[in-house]
């Protein structure tokens, strides 16, 4: 089956000469997907669109190119009907070192990450002399497309996800399916039907949110006492790394981690575990997010988390240091045995606890 069309990158502003002389395809970027199976990320960079990007950029340019500047991922949602549109959700991670910009958003470290959306401007910065002050500035900028992609937009379909998940917030633990096993009533059903679709998908030692095929880098385990007890541990486990596919695609190249983003976006996860399904309505659509700085040997990859909601967060190293890790920069470094502990409402609590690959 042929592969169909993901999205597009045009290419709108080039500094130079070059792009006015090119046609709309030969300044587009198309990525594809195949039917049944997770969209691959979009890596961009000199190594992986050199002739492209010497097309449209003089050499002075191309080379504030990053060897990799960007990656673009897409996670499924949950569908809400059968037009055969797949609501995803769109981000953006930064790799370069000047950095890149997501409308009116400046991503200037390596890791941070920004959603898309049809009709986002994409610019590629370098460092430039305005005025006596240096500034980074747009030299390369795209649009990107969703036109004629058989995916929607998350946030289009769905006007609030919690209001998709108001009938299952009103339930009762007792009213809620088993975590295993066949559903044995009409509401359990719907759980199951939605387990398959939202949820995360099963991976071995737990869910990934990246899809089938993710490169293991770490775990996080989530418990406390907001969490249903009775469940397999594997459903309370997110496995995350890079996807295997983007590993394949450029071999003997470092392939980094794209960041993990845990918030009620994946309500369907959260409805499924937590004992009490209010307290989903105190976890934020991005709450926090777990960032990897990538490095040759997996021995010596820092990793870091980063609190997005406005609710407080704390970092505590495992039970033998009995030590509380600090604050830096507006983020905590974290280490393997390491937990990250949530308050979410008066007389609950939820950790996770942090588990490295080796």
């Amino acid at each position: 089956h042929p592969k169909k069309l993901a999205w597009i990158l045009e290419c709108v502003m080039a500094q130079g000469e070059k792009l006015v002389m090119l046609s709309k395809d030969q300044k587009t970027l198309i990525q594809r997907r195949e039917d049944n199976k997770s969209v691959p990320t979009q890596r961009f960079g000199r190594i992986f669109q050199r002739e492209f990007l010497k097309s449209l950029l003089p050499d002075f340019l191309f080379d504030q190119v990053s060897r990799e500047h960007f990656q673009i991922w897409a996670l499924e949602w949950p569908a809400l009907s059968d037009d055969g549109q797949t609501p995803h959700s769109f981000r953006l991670t930064n790799y370069a070192t000047v950095g890149t910009s997501v409308d009116d958003l400046v991503l200037d470290e390596r890791g941070q990450s920004a959603k898309l959306h049809h009709g986002s401007k994409i610019g590629l910065l370098r460092r430039v002399i305005v005025d006596g002050k240096e500034e980074a500035t747009p030299f390369l900028e795209f649009y990107f497309s969703l036109e004629q992609s058989g995916l929607t937009d998350a946030d289009v379909v769905y006007e609030s996800f919690l209001t998709f998940c108001e009938p299952i917030l009103k339930r009762t633990p007792d009213e809620m399916a088993p975590f295993e096993g066949e559903p044995t009533s009409p509401h359990d059903r719907v759980d199951s039907d939605m387990a398959l679709e939202g949820f995360g998908v099963d991976v071995p030692g737990g869910i990934s949110f990246v899809g089938d095929d993710v490169e293991p880098v770490f775990i996080l385990e989530v418990g406390g006492t907001a969490v249903r007890a009775g469940g397999k541990r594997e459903k309370l486990q997110v496995v995350h790394g890079p996807r295997k596919s983007a590993c394949a695609a450029a071999p003997g190249c470092e392939v980094p981690c794209p960041p993990l983003v845990l918030g009620s976006a994946q309500a369907g996860f959260w409805c499924r575990i937590l004992a009490d399904k209010s307290n989903l309505t105190f976890l934020e659509p991005e709450h926090l997010m777990i960032e990897v700085d990538d490095a040759a040997e997996a021995a010596e990859r820092r990793f870091f988390v980063r609190n997005l909601s406005t609710l407080p967060l704390r970092v505590q190293g495992p039970p033998e240091e009995e030590s509380i890790r600090q604050e830096e920069d507006g983020k905590w470094q974290i280490h393997h045995g390491d937990t990250i502990l949530l308050n979410l409402s008066k007389g609950t609590s939820m950790w996770m606890n942090f588990r490295a690959y080796k």
